[in-house]
């Protein structure tokens, strides 16, 4: 197993769809991803297909090539909508990257039982 250390400034931060979307719970993504910028961080936003949570296989596999590309040891912050629909890709991924999952409120019921499978992961 090779080793989880990677640079602390620097992380990748998993969203479905467009960031610029003004909905909630995109509003509080942009700002955890300002935040960290101000504060020195370099985030790399990787805006995942619009079919998430409930991925298409097309979106699957582009997902699948970007968790491929990151560094190891990488953070990878990920939002709850995106997290719904990643689950197979992201148990192998586990070992080589720091994964920071965004719970999903527990009042959406679309990604409850998915977000309730993760948890027991």
């Amino acid at each position: 197993m090779g080793s989880l250390r990677g640079r602390t400034d620097e992380l990748s931060f998993f969203v479905p769809g467009d960031l610029t979307t003004r909905t909630g719970g995109y509003i509080y993504d942009r700002n955890i991803v300002d935040g960290l910028r101000r504060m020195g961080w370099k985030v790399d936003v990787c805006s995942l297909d619009s079919t998430f949570p409930y991925p298409t296989a097309k979106a699957l596999s582009d997902a699948n090539d970007i968790l491929k590309s990151i560094p190891t040891g990488r953070i990878v912050v990920i939002d709850g909508l995106a997290l719904a629909g990643l689950p197979a890709l992201l148990r192998p991924e586990a070992v080589r990257l720091r994964l920071v999952a965004l719970r999903v409120s527990s009042e959406v019921q679309l990604v409850r039982g998915a977000v309730a499978h993760l948890h027991r992961v």
